[in-house]
């Protein structure tokens, strides 16, 4: 079972700029960790076996859930082989279990049974003890439920209820109404079933969120609480990426640094003849998320080190590189905040049963 101090499932994909920014997480908040990673190419290792030391690398030894993206042009070039039905899916089995601290997520690829789906959902929960699904539309939901009516321990078993993407501009009421519907139904014959919320936020282009600086709204957390908080449902979001992930080359960029706090994200952008990344650093060494950040995370040092600079710091004039920096100190702040929040929640959980036992002399 997945322990209840693990208050965080940030989902990535194995491209190398998001595993770069997972391997520079402190130890001490992976302990509160658990990633979701999505098998996707990584740079110029496009095999899963070539990807997979990467992975080992980045984790710091911590459990995560293994699975595949929806992308199917972002998969690895052996992924048809990992997809195979034959014998309960045992190519993923086999290649999940070359970690030692992977545990998979259910395959649902396209005409797949739901005897199929039942019969993966055990040879995988008898391989691993424990076992995930994404469970993104209500045809995902019909085979949650069917796997967990297979199954001998439906504790084992931890649907991902994913949201899909936020406009982070608006209040996200018809997923908050999706997810409830999706909950209600899980819980009405699984009581105390435990369910993890996943969703994105983090917009593609910030082409209309302002020019050299913006602030974006975290509506994955806004999701959550409107969900109830940890008291309904664990908090997971896609780590300040796109949910789908491009394998298209971009012609050009600007220089941006974004700053992560835990309700928003505030970023610079300044184009090379304007300063760059050194411009960006000392903009966003003037936010408020970024000087209430903890001085130990290594994106932190990394920016004000940038600003600290007459010239660029050298490595560090590539978007990947900053958006290494980015997934870093989101994984960072946002575990923090979480933890007060659960702290928080639990205390008043706590308080309600003190006043319920109160008796009157």
């Amino acid at each position: 079972m997945i322990d209840e101090n693990i208050l965080y499932f940030p989902a990535l994909h194995t491209k190398q700029a998001e595993l770069a920014g997972l391997k520079k997480v402190r130890q001490d908040t992976m302990a509160r960790v658990w990633p979701s990673l999505y098998l996707t190419r990584h740079n110029r290792q496009k095999t899963s076996a070539e990807i997979r030391e990467k992975i080992i690398e980045s984790t710091h030894g911590q459990c995560f859930f293994l699975g595949l993206p929806d992308n199917i042009a972002a998969l690895p070039e052996d992924s048809s082989e990992l997809v195979s039905p034959d014998k309960n899916y045992r190519n993923w089995k086999n290649f999940v279990a070359s970690f030692d601290k992977a545990r998979p997520l259910l395959l649902s690829p396209s005409g797949i049974t739901l005897r199929q789906t039942v019969m993966q959902a055990r040879a995988l929960i008898d391989e691993f003890g424990l076992l995930g699904m994404r469970v993104k539309t209500d045809e995902d939901l019909v085979r949650a439920e069917a796997v967990l009516a297979a199954v001998d321990d439906p504790e084992a078993f931890y649907p991902i209820l994913d949201a899909g993407h936020l406009d982070c501009k608006t209040s996200p009421v018809a997923q908050y109404q999706m997810l409830t519907s999706w909950i209600n139904q899980l819980r009405s014959e699984y009581g105390g079933i435990d369910l993890i919320m996943q969703s994105s936020c983090f917009p593609r282009s910030l082409g209309t969120f302002g020019d050299s600086h913006g602030s974006i709204e975290n509506r994955d957390r806004e999701l959550h609480s409107m969900l109830g908080g940890y008291r309904t449902i664990r908090f997971g979001d896609f780590g300040s990426v796109n949910n789908n992930p491009t394998t298209l080359q971009a012609r050009g960029f600007v220089p941006r640094i974004d700053v992560c706090g835990p309700l928003s994200w505030e970023y610079a952008r300044f184009r090379n003849r304007n300063g760059g990344y050194v411009r960006c650093a000392q903009e966003a060494m003037n936010f408020d998320d970024f000087e209430s950040a903890d001085d130990g995370i290594w994106a932190k040092e990394i920016i004000q080190k940038m600003a600290e600079s007459p010239d660029p710091l050298p490595g560090f004039g590539s978007p990947a590189k900053w958006i290494a920096i980015r997934v870093s100190f989101h994984i960072e702040v946002q575990t923090l905040s979480l933890s007060e929040q659960w702290m928080a929640e639990s205390t008043e959980d706590y308080e309600e049963e003190i006043d319920d036992d109160f008796e009157w002399e």
